[in-house]
């Protein structure tokens, strides 16, 4: 009787046999053993831009079962690969560009390296920047639904195109930061308990942030306060965490009875989605030596920064 061993490889494999007698060799036979296929299910993952989990099933020809001895890798650390049984778990963190991006999960069992499954990963409708585990748009709402393409450190002057517009809360409707007035002024106080989804100005994906989100942020980073803080030179809040940076130009705001342009280039107002009793909510504010939380009118026209949900 004789016996061949089960491999698991990524060939075909053929061996001869050759029996041997006093006389000389007596007779051979040939073994042939096929590669080992891996099959995975699916073949290819598609993740969004805001990242999650997806199970990948694997199978092989041998009709063996795959246990602890199978492992997998993945070509790019924003795409982490686990394995438990026959299963692959594919984690993909949020996608902070504006561009698709994909990586190649690899699966090891037995020595042998399987074929590859392919992750691509949706671009995000804005870049972002973690900080604390949030995910902050690095520009600011321009119409709803965008945002503008400049930070303000790569401008000068008023730094306009860094601007995006302005909002009243809970409100979507747009107000150029630019010019002493504007028409069409709401002098009502804006309802709700919070900002809604109907009238979300934020892209896909994204919302106002919190007044707990904004805390947060001033208090995990470092401050700078760059820029002249003149209706000339617009000043702007720099927040830094690491190697993570965000931006807020001073736009400066509406005023809550008028409309009238005030404060530009000296102080910057964000709103959050927070309300503050009946009449009044939660922004962000700065100037050119602190920045903070405070509660005002729901009537004042401020810039938007979103992020993601």
């Amino acid at each position: 009787n004789m016996k061949s061993s089960f491999l698991q490889t990524d060939d075909n494999l053929t061996a001869t046999i050759t029996l041997v007698g006093v006389n000389g060799n007596l007779g051979t036979c040939s073994i042939a053993q096929n590669k080992v296929v891996y099959a995975f299910s699916p073949t290819s993952v598609s993740a969004s831009d805001a990242g999650g989990s997806t199970e990948i099933t694997v199978t092989t020809s041998n009709a063996g079962a795959i246990s602890t001895d199978m492992t997998a890798t993945s070509s790019h650390s924003w795409c982490a690969a686990t394995v438990s049984g026959n299963k692959i778990t594919v984690k993909v963190s949020a996608n902070q560009i504006t561009s698709t991006r994909s990586a190649t999960v690899y699966v090891t069992y037995r020595n042998s390296r399987s074929q590859t499954v392919t992750v691509s990963q949706k671009a995000s409708p804005v870049s972002t920047v973690n900080i604390g585990g949030v995910e902050w748009a690095k520009y600011n709402v321009n119409t709803p639904g965008t945002v503008v393409a400049s930070l303000p450190s790569a401008l000068t002057g008023n730094r306009t195109a860094s601007h995006g517009k302005f909002y009243q809360w809970n409100r979507k409707v747009v107000y150029a930061t630019t010019g002493s007035s504007v028409s069409g002024w709401d002098t009502s106080t804006p309802s709700g308990t919070s900002w809604g989804s109907s009238t979300n100005p934020c892209p896909s994906g994204f919302v106002v942030p919190t007044k707990a989100q904004w805390d947060a942020l001033i208090s995990a980073c470092t401050k700078s306060y760059k820029g002249g803080w003149s209706s000339s030179d617009y000043g702007y809040l720099e927040l830094k965490n690491g190697s993570n940076t965000l931006e807020f130009p001073a736009v400066g705001d509406r005023s809550n009875s008028s409309g009238a342009l005030e404060n530009a280039g000296t102080w910057g107002f964000y709103w959050s989605s927070t309300k503050y009793g009946s009449n009044d909510a939660y922004s962000m504010k700065f100037n050119s030596s602190s920045v903070y939380t405070d509660w005002l009118t729901r009537r004042f026209g401020f810039s938007v920064r979103c992020v993601r949900q």
